[in-house]
């Protein structure tokens, strides 16, 4: 379907499910611990770390995503616009990641329009250069087209030039 070759699909060896349902263990292991922290309004580094290794598994916990932005909000430096620049330039890297394994994921390009209108300084025409990039690469993928508009907005209401995106 869609250019992609169909694959036989065998049966997985006793081995491959024992490995399956230890990494499913995992993940509900680490799951249960950040809804934990969560309950327990932690909000640490240590929280922000965790809520990490669990998107890294699984993009769409939009409950995670928020959880993040509330420990951004109580961390240390968030006050600081110096902090807060470097806090949120590490955000995007680590989003930056999350698109190379889930460019569809709808909360991550949420998160990312989140960060982007918290940063102090942000890059808009990194941005638009970074979205132009991936619509080459899927440009049937609605979410990077509305992230677009988004990045597009923003670097008219920042310009003075009228004309900047139309370069």
């Amino acid at each position: 379907m869609h250019g992609r070759r169909r694959e036989l699909v065998r049966e997985p060896s006793v081995d491959e499910k024992a490995q399956a349902k230890q990494r499913v263990e995992k993940y509900c292991a680490l799951n249960t611990h950040v809804m934990t922290l969560r309950a327990q309004h932690e909000h640490t580094e240590d929280a922000l770390a965790a809520t990490r290794r669990l998107l890294e598994l699984n993009t769409e916990l939009h409950t995670v995503w928020n959880y993040r932005r509330e420990i951004f909000a109580h961390l240390d430096g968030w006050q600081d616009t110096e902090k807060k620049q470097q806090m949120l330039e590490l955000e995007l890297g680590f989003l930056l990641e999350i698109i190379m394994k889930n460019i569809k994921s709808y909360w991550m390009w949420n998160h990312r329009t989140w960060a982007l209108s918290q940063l102090p300084a942000p890059s808009w025409d990194g941005e638009l250069k970074l979205v132009a990039k991936l619509l080459a690469v899927d440009a049937r993928n609605f979410h990077g087209w509305d992230y677009r508009r988004f990045v597009v907005s923003k670097i008219r209401e920042t310009s003075d030039d009228p004309a900047a995106v139309d370069r």
